[in-house]
């Protein structure tokens, strides 16, 4: 289970034959929607940081992230 403020919280898991569903809450907007609509005014150094301090947690936990891209990362009004 991961517990840190840098991830979505899992809510749920249904399991129907050989397919797995996650429910998960998520709030923010995609950073690829930012990139690809050219409207990215976040502080890029927020999200670089944000996004190391889940990936030292994620390594820290013996976890293996298998796709970071900018369709997975949320940004909220923060960053």
């Amino acid at each position: 289970s991961v517990d840190h403020n840098s991830f979505a919280s899992l809510k749920e898991v249904f399991v129907k034959g050989n397919k797995v569903s996650l429910l998960m809450k998520a709030e923010g907007i995609r950073l690829s929607s930012l990139i690809q609509d050219g409207i990215i005014n976040v502080n890029i150094a927020i999200i670089s940081y944000q996004i190391a301090l889940g990936l030292y947690y994620l390594h820290d936990s013996n976890i293996v992230l298998r796709s970071l891209d900018p369709r997975t990362i949320l940004v909220d009004e923060i960053g």
